[in-house]
């Protein structure tokens, strides 16, 4: 009986429609490649499960900046560099180690977060958006970190 229940849950799941803002294998064909699809993942996970052990005397935090989108491109096909930036923390301290993703804060981030939807266009391209924001700095902000005066900003 459970695995009738299971597996007709997981045919309906294949069924189910995806918004288009969220084709991204669409829009990037990169994307359908399951390691590069994007996890909109904007949280932490403290005390991170580990297979093996980790030194007590080993501490630091590793960084790590990628593209990940949280929309598909509105024009339905991009190069995967037009992702959103978010930076990734490795803290380890006392053989723990924390994990925290956050996307970078930038007007397009903020503007599309708040549209619910994509706004810009292709890369480099301000002619392929949305008209509102063709004025706008394209800037994914995924490409570098730079410590300066005590606080981390990423770069485009």
């Amino acid at each position: 009986m459970v695995l009738t229940r299971v597996a007709s849950v997981g045919a309906k799941l294949g069924g189910l429609p995806v918004a288009q803002e969220y084709e991204y294998a669409k829009a990037d064909g990169m994307a359908s490649i399951h390691v590069n699809f994007p996890t909109r993942f904007d949280a932490e996970v403290a005390s991170c499960i580990v297979h093996g052990t980790i030194s007590p005397d080993l501490g630091g935090t590793f960084y790590r900046v990628i593209c990940d989108s949280t929309y598909a491109n509105r024009i339905g096909k991009d190069t995967w560099i037009n992702g959103d930036g978010a930076i990734d923390a490795w803290r380890i301290s006392n053989a723990v180690c924390d994990f925290k993703q956050k996307f970078v804060r930038t007007p397009r981030f903020v503007l599309e977060r708040a549209a619910r939807k994509p706004l810009f266009g292709t890369y480099s391209n301000p002619f392929a958006g949305d008209e509102r924001v063709s004025e706008m700095v394209q800037s994914t902000g995924n490409t570098h970190i730079h410590f300066w005066q005590g606080i981390l900003l990423a770069s485009d």
